[in-house]
């Protein structure tokens, strides 16, 4: 989903899972000093532009669409499950919940062990049976040009700046599994 404005806040206070590519080397966009600029107040937060909002917009929509077809597809191992938000993983030591000045959950949770550490999952397949998170869930929808550079001509390559996220997110929340969902320029992946 696309970031709040207390989200934006609190991504200059710590390294989030969509700048891992960067600090690695393998963001088109900006590299390990643009990051570290950003969050020291030498470079402003820079807008997103008028495609990522766009694609921001509609990953509740894509959301909703991913969990239909894992509930049709497997309908035995998903019977069971609950999509939920990333504020649901808030149930361990490991990590706190970020709370906007109402005291809302923004989505974003920060390390307790490391507090410059955050991530901001797009959902989760929560198991209430065992009360657990089983899966992860990041929602990508690139346009048609970026998606079939970037994904393959079979949508089925993963860009290393979407790896890298999902590595970390798995790391960072110590869930063993994450499904990455493209829904390239109206093609289901």
């Amino acid at each position: 989903m696309g970031l709040s404005i207390a989200q934006l806040a609190f991504r200059r206070e710590g390294i989030g899972a969509s700048e891992v590519a960067a600090i690695v080397g393998h963001s088109k966009y900006e590299g390990p000093l643009e990051v570290y600029n950003r969050k020291v107040g030498i470079t402003p937060d820079s807008p997103a532009s008028r495609q990522a909002e766009q694609g921001s917009l509609q990953e509740g929509d894509i959301l909703r669409w991913y969990s239909h077809d894992m509930l049709m597809a497997f309908p035995d191992e998903y019977r069971s499950l609950i999509l939920v938000a990333p504020d649901a993983l808030e149930g361990t030591n490991l990590y706190e919940p970020l709370l906007d000045s109402p005291g809302r959950p923004t989505g974003t949770l920060r390390s307790t062990q490391a507090p410059c550490l955050l991530c901001t999952p797009d959902g989760a397949w929560f198991d209430p049976f065992t009360s657990s998170i089983v899966r992860l869930v990041e929602i990508k929808n690139p346009g048609y040009s970026a998606g079939s550079r970037e994904w393959g001509k079979d949508g089925l390559r993963v860009p290393p700046v979407y790896f890298d996220q999902c590595q970390y997110q798995m790391w960072f929340t110590g869930v063993p599994q994450i499904h990455l969902v493209a829904r390239i320029a109206g093609n289901d992946s």
